[in-house]
């Protein structure tokens, strides 16, 4: 059943709908926006930006597709950034440290969000709730927690175009993990069955799931994910800084624009990839265009609420099917 309602509309949704989609929203800046918007030095950094919500957003695809829902990721994100900034600066810490350090500290927070989820019977939503506002009080302990490094350390040459985090190479780890999983989704038997679970959890354990072991794995994966969206974003070079708050809404509207459902049993990579420049596109014109911060929050809460519609619809549109 999951697979069934994984493929229908897949072809519009990440084809064609989703492009077409990007394509009218950069188009409606592109009139709107100054003229700075459409040029290829903003291109770039708008490019360079939706790589760390697309990788985060990955994660939240592996949540949602389990039929969870994780508002800590913004704050995983930003602890995962906090704690990798602060190895690299201690003396003798290396870059792998630095990196498996942010990335552990935000899988952390994910294997917490799973053990309670899966033992409390708790909604996602308030457990999550939590742990985001204890994951974004931990990050603020860490000094320089604000800020991009732009030296991982001291034999590491600068982080510029061809420095060790630059712009290629974080595209390119951006689509190896979106191919990832892509391939766990649709092609493996755990892909199988983390949305069997999302679609009808109590189906899936009488056939054998064993969905609290499935709901640690995904929610830990999901803090990995943000963890390493996290490092990226600490060391990029002219990286911009974001809050969890708006960092969460862009992460979960970014997987749930591409293809994923807010009540479980779908997700895709690639669409979550396309609804995280999507996002970016959004989030980048309403700056450019100097709107104050009560229309940006306008606009958010539009975006959040297009997105439950459009989850809506989905839904609809398959039990008619």
């Amino acid at each position: 059943m999951s697979e069934a309602l994984e493929e229908r509309g897949g072809v519009w949704n990440t084809r064609l709908g989703l492009p077409l989609g990007l394509l009218t929203v950069y188009l409606f800046f592109v009139g709107l926006a100054p003229w700075g918007f459409s040029t290829m030095a903003n291109i770039r950094a708008m490019a360079l930006d939706s790589v760390f919500t697309a990788v985060a957003a990955l994660g939240a695809v592996l949540v949602m597709a389990a039929g969870g829902m994780d508002l800590s990721a913004g704050a995983a994100m930003q602890l995962g950034a906090a704690v990798s900034v602060w190895v690299a600066c201690r003396g003798g810490m290396n870059e792998a440290a630095a990196v498996l350090g942010g990335v552990a500290s935000a899988g952390v927070v994910g294997l917490v969000n799973g053990c309670l989820a899966s033992r409390l019977r708790v909604t996602p939503v308030a457990i999550t709730l939590g742990t985001m506002l204890l994951a974004s009080g931990a990050a603020a302990l860490f000094p320089a927690h604000a800020g991009p490094a732009t030296v991982v350390s001291a034999s590491s040459p600068p982080a510029g175009p061809a420095g060790p985090w630059s712009w290629p190479l974080l595209a390119g780890c951006a689509v190896a993990l979106a191919a990832a999983v892509e391939i766990l989704l649709r092609c493996t038997v755990p892909g199988r069955h983390i949305r069997a679970t999302g679609c009808n959890e109590s189906a899936a354990r009488l056939c054998g799931v064993r969905a609290d072991e499935l709901k640690v794995l995904v929610y830990t994966l999901g803090g990995i994910f943000a963890g390493i969206a996290g490092v990226m974003h600490a060391h990029a070079p002219a990286a911009t800084n974001r809050g969890p708050d708006a960092g969460t809404l862009e992460i979960v509207a970014a997987a749930a624009i591409g293809g994923g459902s807010l009540s479980g049993g779908r997700g895709s990579a690639a669409g979550a990839v396309v609804g995280a420049m999507i996002m970016t596109v959004i989030r980048t014109g309403c700056a450019q265009m100097g709107a104050p911060q009560p229309v940006r929050q306008i606009v958010a809460g539009a975006v959040v609420l297009s997105v439950i519609g459009l989850d809506q619809f989905r839904r609809r549109r398959d039990l008619l099917d």
